[in-house]
């Protein structure tokens, strides 16, 4: 949560209060940021008003890949590689760990679902997870 100065109790601050009067004019989306938890506990609204959207910034997700059909990365260009020589390559993610990851690292910021911390970031799927989730791409020093 928020707050000044450590110390005890009394430094929460109400979220909805907080969005409705500190980011009135960026938060247009509180639905969609308030779906994930995670960008309220890391106060991402003042991150995003200071220009820390992921634009310009790439990120690799090594996993079990992204589903690069998932309506939160439509129309998205999503590059990488499938290391494991999964069925469907490095744009599906058939155990879904891989996508849930992107989501919270990238989703879009759109007025629909979630959105993600970095949500202007360009994605990297590296994916090393076969079809079963087992991670194969690392199971010798080699991968």
């Amino acid at each position: 949560m928020w707050g000044g100065g450590g110390g005890g109790g009394g430094d929460n601050v109400d979220v909805d209060l907080y969005l409705s009067v500190s980011c009135i004019n960026y938060v247009s989306d509180q639905a969609e940021y308030l779906a994930q938890d995670g960008l309220n506990n890391i106060d991402a609204a003042n991150a995003n008003l200071a220009s820390a959207t992921g634009e310009n910034i790439r990120i690799a997700v090594v996993d079990s890949g992204i589903d690069s059909s998932h309506t939160e990365f439509n129309q998205r260009t999503i590059l990488g590689s499938d290391f494991a020589s999964s069925s469907g390559g490095y744009g599906t993610d058939d155990h879904g760990h891989g996508t849930h990851v992107a989501g919270i690292i990238a989703a879009q910021k759109n007025n629909y679902g979630m959105r993600g911390v970095a949500y202007a970031a360009q994605l990297y799927s590296y994916r090393v997870a076969n079809d079963a989730g087992s991670l194969t791409a690392l199971n010798t020093d080699a991968g």
